[in-house]
């Protein structure tokens, strides 16, 4: 434990020097055996300071580590590669731009491809409400997936260094204590100590952790409709430099608490830029859905089928609506599967000494759950939307006998299509607080 640690030398176990001694009952006695005069017994200063001691550390022993992000990073790094809009950047700075490719982005290319040569009202239609606004939806998609994973690692890189800001403070105070029990006993001590909070650049250090390729460069200059953590990240300013004291050892316990103080507000103040980030997306996708989520129009209109001129190849439109919409859609499908693997506030749980008790997780947990329901929702959609396109070939065949009847049944199928809407996520309720503090809050089932 930490207090035994900062005082572990302490009447339990004895401690000598050249002219005095404190024996294991704590009383201050002479070379020879013989107590001083007036007898001085610090037992109960140490058991006091000691219980100072557990109390000051007993946060900081249940404080988020490194290792349990883990499964977030990983899992926001897999949704971000599922729905990267491209296999490359190139450029530099503002100038940087992703080059179109991947998987997902070829089959959206090819979806464009089946429709070339093609006119008509149904295929006009399929194409400005819905192909045409996939690469959007995807550059969008992918945006929020990699402001997450910035979010996910700088919460990372925060607690990393937390925990190393910690160790050299109680180490300091250490060597504090150790003064301010010669300081007790003979009337002198140690200096005091000082150390620059690592913690301090946390944010930037997790961004810069995330983003590889140049990913991030490109994400800034493209936009894509999302604003990226570095935007809020706390300025270099001056770095915090906590102070412990030398002297009695009340003094030190002081100097101490201070010093644990100010690296929990230095904590603090980057979880803050964090909060910014993901409140501002959630903003964002709120102010333009449209460029996230693929909406939702009808593919037909009750028109006169007499009007509608048309040059279709049937064959290709079923094979678009069959094959390349289902292509489409598992992209979108297998970064929804990839995203919901980030849910789970466990790795935010805290005690109530620093803030809420899980941090920004509530509200990252809200934008990647919209992030979720945007992409199952977006391959819900084409998918629909290609039966359709596939089952109006059958309305092209019969555009010379019973057109209107063919079209009837299009409107019928339209009609039904909000039947089987992806749900959105929601978050369980909070289960029984834990050791007074902790919280965890559950990813949805």
């Amino acid at each position: 434990m930490a207090e035994q640690s900062l005082y572990g030398e302490s009447p339990a176990i004895g401690y000598k020097d050249s002219v005095a001694h404190v024996n294991s009952d704590g009383v201050l006695r002479w070379p020879d055996g013989d107590p001083y005069d007036p007898p001085m017994n610090y037992t109960a200063d140490w058991d006091s300071w000691r219980a100072s001691i557990a109390s000051l550390v007993s946060p900081w022993e249940d404080m988020p580590t490194l290792g349990p992000f883990t499964d977030q990073v990983s899992a926001l790094q897999k949704a971000a590669e599922k729905l990267r809009p491209g296999t490359k950047v190139e450029g530099e700075g503002t100038d940087a731009a992703v080059v179109p490719g991947g998987e997902l982005r070829d089959a959206i290319i090819s979806l464009h491809g089946d429709l070339s040569g093609m006119k008509g009202q149904t295929i006009w239609t399929f194409r400005t409400r819905y192909v045409d606004h996939l690469h959007t939806v995807n550059e969008g998609q992918f945006g929020l997936a990699y402001v997450l994973g910035e979010c996910v690692a700088a919460e990372q890189a925060i607690w990393d260094k937390a925990d190393l800001d910690y160790r050299e403070l109680i180490s300091q105070g250490t060597a504090a204590f150790m003064g301010a029990r010669d300081y007790q006993t003979f009337g002198s001590s140690g200096g005091d100590y000082s150390t620059e909070l690592k913690v301090a650049g946390a944010v930037l250090a997790g961004i810069a952790l995330f983003a590889s390729g140049g990913v991030g460069t490109a994400v800034a200059a493209a936009g894509f409709g999302v604003r990226i953590l570095k935007d809020f990240a706390p300025g270099p300013g001056e770095t915090p430099k906590p102070k412990i004291s030398g002297g009695t050892a009340n003094e030190v316990l002081q100097s101490l608490s201070q010093a644990l103080d100010d690296l929990r507000d230095a904590i603090a103040k980057q979880e803050a830029a964090i909060l910014k980030c993901l409140e501002a997306n959630l903003g964002a996708l709120g102010a333009s859905p449209h460029k996230f989520d693929l909406s939702s129009p009808p593919l037909l209109q009750k028109d006169n089928p007499d009007k509608i001129g048309f040059k279709v190849d049937q064959t290709i439109m079923r094979l678009c609506g069959t094959k390349t919409c289902p292509r489409v859609a598992g992209g979108f499908k297998a970064a929804a599967t990839a995203a919901h693997a980030g849910f789970g506030s466990g790795p935010w749980s805290r005690p109530g000494y620093f803030g809420a008790s899980t941090g920004s997780y509530p509200t990252y947990a809200e934008l990647l759950g919209e992030l979720q329901y945007a992409a199952e929702n977006t391959a819900y959609e084409i998918t629909q939307a290609g039966q359709l396109l596939a089952t109006s070939a059958d309305y092209f065949d019969d555009a010379d006998g019973n057109a209107q009847q063919a079209l009837e049944a299009l409107h019928k199928l339209v009609r039904n299509y909000d039947a089987n809407y992806p749900d959105r996520p929601s978050e369980a309720k909070p289960e029984t607080p834990v050791d007074g503090w902790a919280m965890a809050l559950q990813g949805p089932k």
